[in-house]
């Protein structure tokens, strides 16, 4: 991965990247990445916020720590993280199911995406809905990431996660 975006990632989220951790994999999968350290660093801070309002409903977490990020034999991301729950962990297993199908290079979406319709039947996405503009998974939200990636779009807002 590009060390600008690399260094992004360590000094925006300093918590979850308490060492050198290895990023192994192109730039193409940096949205999916972003995503994921997105919702562990929420998820982490809104939950123990809770714990400390509502201690019999919410139980507070240890903070996440990323130990490594790389492509797999497989060929999908795996984010390697200490200090996970029930939650993380199936977060976690998403993203990289979802990684399939993502180009690593590009971000581009493959189009073998299937979806269910109106009538419960799977059918492969229509192609025309996957233009590079839209940037599906960028959720770029502030000037110095959106010129490290070259977005296009300068309207997107960050994805919030709110449990």
């Amino acid at each position: 991965m590009n060390e600008d975006l690399k260094e992004y990632l360590y000094t925006t989220y300093p918590k979850l990247f308490t060492c050198n951790v290895p990023i192994v994999c192109e730039d193409g999968w940096f949205p999916l990445i972003l995503c994921t350290v997105r919702f562990l660093q929420t998820y982490h801070d809104q939950q123990n916020s809770e714990s400390f309002k509502n201690p019999m409903q919410y139980e507070a977490v240890l903070q996440p720590e990323i130990l490594k990020i790389s492509r797999n034999s497989k060929g999908f991301l795996d984010v390697d993280v200490k200090n996970t729950n029930d939650h993380i962990t199936s977060f976690v297993k998403f993203i990289n199911y979802i990684s399939g199908n993502v180009c690593e290079k590009s971000s581009s979406l493959y189009n073998n995406i299937y979806v269910k319709d109106e009538t419960d039947k799977f059918r492969i996405v229509n192609e025309k809905y996957m233009t590079d503009d839209m940037q599906l998974l960028y959720h770029i939200d502030n000037e110095k990431l959106r010129s490290l990636l070259k977005c296009k779009n300068t309207t997107s807002q960050q994805l919030e996660f709110k449990f």
